[in-house]
């Protein structure tokens, strides 16, 4: 198998968190840069976006929660799991939309309309953000602690909208060994496979 990332794809991140204690899984890992559009991602993926999965028999598939899905088999069990992983997705989904809005804004001209509409949601999701269990390894939980990680890495300012005992577990989360693994740093020295980067938490 093979996943398609880039190194500051939260989404992918969160994949190869989740799955680094699955000992028995390993696929390699290959990076690319989606919003360049890269030939060899559209012809897997028409949407130009990571993570992609392709798995041995040549299957595609696309969209983080979906490839947790089937790395995973199904790993939210109970209706709290699940909406917290929905909550979790929804915010990182307007995180990420307003990052874009502001990445790709022209210089001297005003924001796009919807700028100011992603912001307000993303500031309500901060503060009606479900506890974070920072030393969890279910999959809602690494959802909601990355979806705080992007946060802090391309929207900082956003930070103080987090009730104060999420801002305490945000600091613990990021300084967890699993999640160092994948930062944007160590994932810019290119491990060729999951289990190349297990060997960065040793």
């Amino acid at each position: 198998m093979k996943l398609y990332t880039s190194p500051t794809s939260p989404y992918g991140r969160l994949v190869l968190l989740a799955t680094l204690p699955r000992h028995e899984l390993d696929f390699a890992i290959a990076y690319t840069n989606p919003w360049e559009n890269p030939a060899e991602l559209q012809a897997l993926n028409p949407f130009s976006q990571v993570p992609v999965l392709q798995t041995d028999s040549g299957t595609v598939i696309g969209n983080s929660p979906f490839i947790l899905d089937f790395l995973l088999g199904h790993p939210l069990h109970t209706a709290e799991q699940t909406a917290t992983a929905a909550f979790a997705f929804s915010l990182l989904d307007q995180l990420v939309k307003l990052f874009g809005l502001q990445k790709f804004k022209a210089e001297n001209t005003p924001d796009h309309p919807l700028t100011e509409r992603a912001r307000a949601a993303c500031i309500r999701g901060l503060a009606a953000a479900p506890q974070l269990d920072a030393e969890s390894g279910d999959v809602a939980h690494l959802a909601l602690g990355m979806a705080w990680v992007f946060m802090q890495y391309r929207l900082p300012d956003l930070q103080p909208h987090l009730s104060p005992a999420n801002q305490s577990a945000l600091a613990h989360f990021t300084a967890r060994a699993d999640v160092r693994a994948v930062s944007p740093e160590n994932l810019e020295t290119r491990p060729a496979t999951l289990a190349q980067l297990r060997q960065s938490l040793v």
